[in-house]
């Protein structure tokens, strides 16, 4: 289940020898034989990476009232072992269960690879911000429970490719959790400070507590019953959120949620969402669609977009965003239709349907005897006006 590393084992002799001497220890100690057996588990612990103050030093210092102190030991180990990381080879799974952990650099789960945390405090104990961290390469897989995980003074980083991550019951803290590629990450009763999603991640929450969620590219999210500060979108990612208290959700690009039974503080659109109109115009009696109307969409008093109807009544306006809205039809026979819509979904249909105009046969018919009386009176009176100036020449000459 552990890597042996003859090689480390090798190195690890050459330390001893060094260390022997930062101690002013003389040779004369190494005959002795609790010494050695000391000096044995030590040199096979840091041939398997794993931290020997805990797992083998304790036990012998202990019983041993030698000149060799627990403290000086575990200062020693830290101060020369610095950079050595703890190793998991691909197709190899590790347990490591009821320990803490203190990491003296980078936790590496390499491409194949297992690494199980049970009942485990890790620490990473740097002293520069993401100066080491958890690095999980392609098909791995990580699970954690019961555990805690956290940095001392500094963040640590922890980066996720195409992993199978689980976290259960579990604390971590001073990190901001980075899942790419097809990551698959399953938390549940958990308690985390933030993650990250990229690519074409699935993410799966359940009854936790998160400061921040960052969703990106076309990743998802489903979360359920939980504590989020703020959940953040950008691109095409998604998220189905439902039975949470949220403070913040904010959208960017394409992003989009669905909210079932939530409440939050604000919901924050830097960019509104861009949907696509689908409008459908039919005949008030024969349900026929019209072929050719005139559909005109204004938005504040501004014409934002205008097309003919197809054969089939249709006609789709893309890349709209999201709003409150005019549109008005008009068709040559048909009463005109001015109708105000609200826009809020990414496919939106909207059916109009338009009425004939109605051709009075009576009003014809009145506008045809006004035309006569007109003409009548206006012949009637030139020829009053003849007879009239017959009368006065008449009179003038009499």
């Amino acid at each position: 289940m552990l890597n042996y590393s003859w090689v480390a084992l090798h190195r690890n002799l050459n330390w001893f020898k060094n260390a022997c001497n930062c101690l002013d220890i003389e040779n004369s100690w190494r005959k002795n034989v609790r010494i050695k057996v000391v000096m044995f588990f030590i040199l096979i612990s840091l041939s398997l990476n794993m931290q020997t103050d805990s797992i083998f030093i304790s036990p012998f210092i202990g019983i041993h009232k030698s000149s060799f102190k627990y403290r000086i030991l575990n200062t020693l180990l830290n101060e020369m072992n610095k950079s050595t990381d703890f190793i998991v080879n691909g197709l190899e799974e590790v347990l490591i269960q009821d320990d803490v952990f203190i990491s003296s650099g980078n936790i590496i789960v390499e491409r194949g690879g297992k690494l199980i945390l049970r009942n485990v405090k890790v620490i990473f104990p740097h002293k520069k911000c993401y100066e080491y961290g958890i690095i999980l390469k392609e098909n791995t897989t990580l699970e954690i429970y019961q555990s805690e995980i956290s940095g001392v003074n500094n963040l640590f980083f922890f980066k996720a490719q195409d992993t199978r991550l689980i976290i259960v019951d579990t604390k971590i803290r001073m990190t901001h959790i980075i899942c790419g590629n097809s990551s698959q990450v399953m938390i549940i009763g958990s308690d985390l400070w933030a993650l990250h999603s990229f690519d074409d991640c699935q993410i799966y929450i359940n009854n936790s507590k998160l400061n921040y969620v960052f969703l990106r590219d076309s990743s998802f999210a489903k979360i359920n019953n939980s504590n989020i500060v703020e959940v953040i979108l950008y691109d095409r990612s998604k998220a189905e959120i439902s039975n949470c208290v949220l403070k913040n959700i904010f959208y960017f690009d394409e992003g989009s949620t669905t909210l079932i039974n939530c409440s939050y503080i604000d919901l924050i659109r830097y960019k509104p969402k861009c949907c696509s109109l689908i409008i459908n115009v039919v005949d008030e009696i024969t349900r026929d669609p019209i072929y050719h109307a005139n559909v005109e969409l204004y938005r504040l008093k501004t014409l934002v977009f205008s097309s003919l109807t197809n054969k089939y009544g249709v006609v789709v306006f893309q890349d709209i965003e999201e709003g409150d809205y005019i549109i008005e039809i008009e068709k040559k026979g048909y009463i005109p239709l001015r109708i105000r819509i609200s826009l809020i979904n990414e496919i939106q249909n909207e059916k109009f349907i338009m009425r004939r105009e109605v051709k009075n046969q009576n009003t014809k018919f009145s506008s045809i005897m006004y035309i006569l009386i007109i003409f009548s009176l206006f012949l009637l009176i030139h020829i009053k006006s003849k007879e009239l100036i017959k009368y006065i020449n008449k009179f003038l000459y009499f």
